[in-house]
């Protein structure tokens, strides 16, 4: 089991033996300071290996991210009145 650099809706993501589960830690410092045999404990139930994988092709990318699936996201119109 190891940490990887990659986060959706900012919770970090286990890598175990080539499949993706989320985790519960979504601060950054934690993430940092935990060990690698520490993540058990950590590690959700959900096999999220599809969903990364996809999500990597479509964008291509591949480390260094924070996906946000369309679940999670809100669409927020503005409207600019008039002024100055």
């Amino acid at each position: 089991m190891k940490k990887t650099n990659i986060r959706l809706r900012n919770h970090f993501v286990i890598e175990d033996r080539k499949k993706f589960f989320l985790s519960s830690i979504d601060d950054l410092d934690k993430w940092k300071n935990i060990n690698e045999d520490e993540l058990e404990s950590y590690k959700e139930d959900d096999n999220i290996t599809d969903k990364i994988n996809n999500l990597m092709k479509k964008y291509e990318i591949f480390s260094n991210v924070n996906f946000f699936d369309e679940e999670e996201t809100k669409n927020i119109n503005l409207q600019k009145g008039g002024g100055g």
